[in-house]
């Protein structure tokens, strides 16, 4: 990921370096002019979650092959077959990464408007730009069609938020509360960095009408007023469409994600590369120098302070528990978390007042994983029985996502399972295996599970296989630890058979 965010960094340089020429500035100035718009890019603290979290990767792929087709684009002149063709599979890579590659096409116009202020009228008569911008439309129309074929299903939609079509009001301040987010996270990101940025609720609807129509007036503004800068300011949006809600996004509480701003940071970048302030105002030119040298020390301060947050995901959701303790999503996740790392210590309070009784499959799915885990299965029974209710109805609710309803059935078969095996009762933790295998095939855990029962209630070695294939499984860096964990499991049914 580090690699990949040098590279883009880098990326950023060379595309100022070809960019900003248009603007008139000496050679000198130019290459100043870049280094200051990859520092910006490079230091912003908002693109931490994307170089940090392995989750970032998509953000930074696409974002690198976005790069080198504008790079490609403004470079490569002549041969124009070559060029289009490298073009196009930079952009047929990117949106392989991630759907965000879709606005390249109008990117590549805004590009090509600061550099050589072509029109569209042109774009229709000229061979050159005819095949350039054709090429780069069929590619988009092929990885469509690949789309379609491969994900049927093109577009997932949060059926909890508002639409244009039952609640238009609060569909457009919603666009508008997304726009701000983002457009606060480039400028002040300092404070509100991290991955969660949960909706505002609270907020009137009035407010983020009042948001959309200040980014709509500031973007046609910046265009009727700086022209090219304007343009910069009009490519920052266009980048963001697939994220500000329009296409209302499914990612959990969040209004947005800092790593969504990954490729779109490109344009703030270069609009501070490319200020100009007259040497006849010299206050104003020594106070925006300064205010520039202050973002800068406070990005570099503000990463600094926040990269260790996301050595793991216990110190990432602990860090976000104290930013938002009345949140469950967080601490669901910071419960997890404590599970995996068996920091009972953290889990004991957190979960001390889910009962059996309680209405969320999660919740009462972990009380009964923490119970098995400090030697307390006969207690689990109670909520893993209350879990498996849950389900059921998370199942037959049309309301829940694919993707829920798939993680709540690894969670609670898995959960039953492991209850069962720590009570000694393999033939009852045989059913729930059967179901978590039929609901994800390779998951580790349960096909580790499978090899200790096979292990437990058969007298054949077929359990060996089992387990080797279950260990493949594995992470390499795992496989010890679930090699101990299987014999741990198998300790049970052992005492068992010498009891008998």
């Amino acid at each position: 990921n580090l690699a990949l965010h040098l590279t883009n960094t880098l990326l950023v340089f060379l595309i100022a370096l070809l960019l900003l020429t248009s603007f008139g500035f000496s050679s000198t100035s130019l290459v100043a002019r870049s280094a200051l718009s990859a520092l910006v890019y490079g230091l912003h603290p908002a693109l931490t979650e994307s170089t940090a979290w392995a989750v970032g990767r998509f953000d930074l792929m696409t974002t690198t092959f976005m790069l080198f087709g504008i790079l490609t684009f403004l470079y490569l002149r002549g041969h124009i077959i070559v060029r289009t063709t490298i073009i196009s599979m930079f952009f047929l890579m990117a949106a392989l990464s991630k759907e965000m590659a879709a606005t390249f096409p109008a990117l590549i116009y805004i590009v090509d408007k600061i550099q050589h202020k072509v029109t569209i009228k042109e774009i229709l008569s000229k061979k050159e730009h005819l095949i350039v911008y054709g090429g780069i439309l069929l590619t988009g129309i092929g990885y469509l069609i690949l789309r379609s074929q491969y994900m049927p299903k093109m577009v997932i939609t949060n059926a909890l938020l508002p639409t244009p079509f039952d609640n238009p009001l609060a569909y457009f301040s919603l666009i508008g509360h997304t726009a701000w987010f983002y457009l606060r996270e480039t400028i002040l990101p300092f404070s509100s960095v991290g991955p969660i940025h949960p909706i505002l609720e609270a907020q009137p609807m009035s407010i983020g009408l009042a948001k959309l129509v200040f980014v709509l007036a500031l973007t046609t503004w910046s265009w009727i007023r700086w022209e090219k800068r304007g343009l910069l300011v009009i490519g920052f949006f266009i980048s963001l469409l697939p994220v500000l809600n329009i296409i209302p996004l499914t990612i959990g509480i969040n209004i947005g994600h800092d790593r969504f701003l990954t490729f779109p940071l490109l344009f703030p970048a270069l609009l501070v590369g490319s200020i100009l302030i007259p040497k006849q105002l010299p206050i104003l030119r020594l106070s925006t120098i300064l205010a520039i040298i202050a973002w800068l020390g406070l990005a570099f301060f503000t990463t600094r302070t926040v990269v260790p947050s996301w050595k793991n995901n216990l110190i990432l959701w602990a860090w976000m528990t104290e930013k938002y303790p009345n949140i469950s999503y967080v601490t669901t996740n910071l419960v997890f978390s404590a599970i995996y790392y068996h920091r009972w210590e953290i889990v004991e309070p957190l979960l001390e007042h889910i009962k059996p009784t309680n209405k969320d499959v999660f919740s009462i799915t972990y009380k009964a994983q923490m119970l098995i885990r400090t030697g307390r299965p006969e207690k689990a029974l109670p909520y893993v029985k209350r879990a498996q209710v849950l389900l059921f109805r998370i199942e037959n609710n049309g309301m829940n996502s694919a993707p829920l309803v798939h993680q709540a059935k690894r969670l609670v078969y898995n959960t039953t399972a492991e209850t069962y095996l720590a009570l000694g009762m393999p033939n009852k933790a045989e059913r729930f295996v059967e179901l978590a295998l039929k609901n994800d095939p390779e998951y580790p855990w349960a096909n580790l599970a499978r090899s200790v029962i096979l292990y437990c209630t058969r007298s054949d070695a077929q359990y060996k296989t089992v387990l080797a294939n279950a260990l493949q499984l594995y992470h390499p860096g795992a496989r010890k630890k679930a090699m101990s964990l299987f014999r741990k499991m198998t300790k049970r049914c052992n005492q068992d058979q010498l009891a008998r």
